[in-house]
């Protein structure tokens, strides 16, 4: 499993009803969380949920708010604003001079100057461990894609004539609204 992952194998089984081991349902249960997660970063405009260091390059605006990507911002070890790009201390900005409010970098008496690129930003973000929310629904997608595997788009089948119901495209409607609260605001 990938150490970003949302949910643990034991999680899925769990909420499956599994017990015992075998290698290859334990192989794919792994994969489609490793899959599930990926496919919620992606729709989050994130790099990952769980906390780790990132380094961008971001376009100056003319505004004191700088978004980072990757949210919730926990910290920043450096903030510099640079045309050549040389990131010299002459064009670093010291702890003092900017706040962190809500998953965004904000500084406190002046704005960042126009320019492409001319931010650079070095901060860690993230969780120290899923969201008890996101794993949840990140267990529940598993399972569906699991328990579909065999029958994919089919949740139903009736009667003698064989006649199907198909499942909606896509991650189920309480996912999409959990996924909405870990949504990026950035703007890239």
């Amino acid at each position: 499993m990938a150490s970003y992952d949302l949910a643990s194998l034991d999680d899925v089984k769990d909420y499956l009803g599994m017990t015992g081991s075998d290698t290859i349902v334990d192989d794919l249960l792994e994969d489609l969380v490793t899959r599930v997660t990926v496919a919620f970063h992606k729709y989050c405009g994130i790099e990952q949920f769980i906390a780790k260091d990132y380094t961008e390059y971001q376009s100056g605006s003319g505004t004191p708010d700088l978004f980072p990507k990757n949210i919730p911002v926990n910290s920043v070890s450096l903030l510099a604003s640079d045309y050549d790009w040389t990131w010299g201390t002459d064009s670093t900005y010291t702890a003092t001079d900017f706040a962190i409010l809500d998953d965004r970098i904000v500084l406190k008496d002046e704005v960042f100057p126009e320019g492409l690129r001319n931010i650079k930003v070095i901060y860690n973000a993230g969780y120290t461990s899923a969201p008890e929310d996101l794993k949840q629904v990140c267990i529940m997608e598993v399972a569906r894609l699991y328990k579909l595997k065999d029958n994919i788009d089919v949740s139903q089948k009736s009667g003698p004539d064989g006649s199907v119901t198909k499942l909606q495209q896509g991650f189920l409607p309480d996912t999409i609204n959990i996924l909405k609260r870990y949504s990026s605001v950035g703007v890239y």
